[in-house]
């Protein structure tokens, strides 16, 4: 987003907003068309998702404690405790995610009745996907198409009061937002940050 409107940020205000409306019209158009274009149940990087974990699930051992947990362990011998009914695993993937883990793949696979789609949130899903981008961004126009009422045209719109440029380049970069860092400057040659390999003077570790 930033690379894409760095050069709009000179604009005056009202054609950078007609460029913002435009990209917006244009990205909810290619994304709704895509959405609903989709026939599987999640999106297309959630059921790539889904499909790598149910390669990964095979050949791990379930063993069954209710209808809804399990012990699972998994190729290289580590046991997992599996909970369907809380969406928890020891792994921690399955409740941070809220998308089944390779575990819990397991043990649906194992279980008959189940499937991994009831174990997967609502925003994972192709519904919701095309509920995002279900709103519609009209198109404007030409703004010489506009007719302005006869008690707007009298009225003289002065430029708004600046404050005198002060000496130097003006500032180019975006404004960071409140708790937003930027990416440290490491040195490729030392591995240390703060600063590059052209002003390194630190030894070469070995």
């Amino acid at each position: 987003m930033n690379a894409m409107n760095r050069l709009a940020r000179e604009y005056p205000i009202s054609t950078l907003i007609e460029f913002l409306r435009d990209k917006m019209q244009d990205w909810f158009f290619k994304r709704r068309t895509l959405a609903n274009e989709t026939t599987t149940t999640l999106t297309p990087a959630a059921e790539t998702m889904l499909v790598e974990r149910l390669f990964s699930s095979r050949g791990m051992i379930v063993k069954p404690s209710t209808g809804c947990s399990a012990e699972v362990i998994d190729l290289s011998c580590k046991a997992f405790v599996v909970n369907l009914e809380e969406r928890r695993c020891t792994c921690r993937e399955f409740q941070l995610e809220d998308f089944v883990c390779v575990h819990a793949v397991a043990l649906i696979g194992h279980l008959n009745g189940l499937s991994c789609y009831d174990y997967v949130s609502c925003y994972y899903k192709t519904s919701s996907w095309r509920g995002a981008y279900s709103g519609i961004v009209h198109p404007i126009g030409s703004y010489e198409d506009d007719e302005i009422p006869k008690e707007y045209r009298r009225w003289e719109v002065k430029p708004p009061l600046c404050k005198t440029r002060t000496a130097g380049r003006p500032k180019s970069k975006r404004i960071r937002s409140v708790g937003e860092f930027g990416s440290r400057q490491k040195c490729s040659r030392c591995k240390q940050h703060g600063h590059n390999q052209k002003t390194c003077n630190n030894p070469i570790p070995l």
